[in-house]
């Protein structure tokens, strides 16, 4: 499984992963029966499966307008070279690839935050989830500008350096 590239497909999965479990445990015990200590039904587990589905699905229909916007950007923007002027670490986010737990940050995403001028105007964006460390030094990325509304711009990943 890849890694998600947004905060919103990382929502995305986790939310779906949980109302899946939420859900077939409480089949699970409204078909067998078992008592929930405090519950009024064996089937207390469904409706918080199907409030993590909903959120699931608020988040993907997200990804996928997002996605969608990048797509268009990418085929009808102007690109444009950008300048990185921030690089940040996410630390609470880990996509565990070896072990059952870590310590925060060790497989932690960045993200940098690039300014780029179109129209004789400077302005900011930033990019998505990078699962490697941006390469340190000045870096150009670009940047693809919708010509109709400067501010709405998406940084090209794959035109970052990134560390090995």
């Amino acid at each position: 499984m890849r890694p998600p590239d947004s905060i919103s497909a990382l929502c995305a999965m986790t939310f779906g992963l949980l109302g899946a479990a939420f859900v077939a445990i409480g089949t699970l015990y409204g078909c067998l029966g078992v008592s929930i200590r405090g519950a009024a039904s064996s089937w207390a587990f469904l409706p918080i499966g199907l409030a993590c589905l909903l959120l699931c699905l608020v988040c993907a229909l997200a990804v996928r307008r997002r996605r969608r916007r990048e797509r268009r950007l990418q085929s009808a923007g102007v690109a444009v070279p950008g300048t990185i002027v921030q690089v940040r670490r996410h630390i609470f986010i880990n996509w565990n690839l070896e072990h059952f737990s870590s310590w925060p940050g060790r497989n932690s995403p960045w993200s940098v935050r690039c300014t780029y001028e179109y129209g004789g105007r400077t302005y900011g964006v930033d990019s998505g989830l990078l699962w490697k460390e941006p390469a340190p030094g000045l870096q150009h990325p670009t940047v693809y500008v919708d010509p109709t509304h400067p501010k709405r711009a998406w940084v090209d990943p794959d035109t970052i350096v990134l560390l090995a």
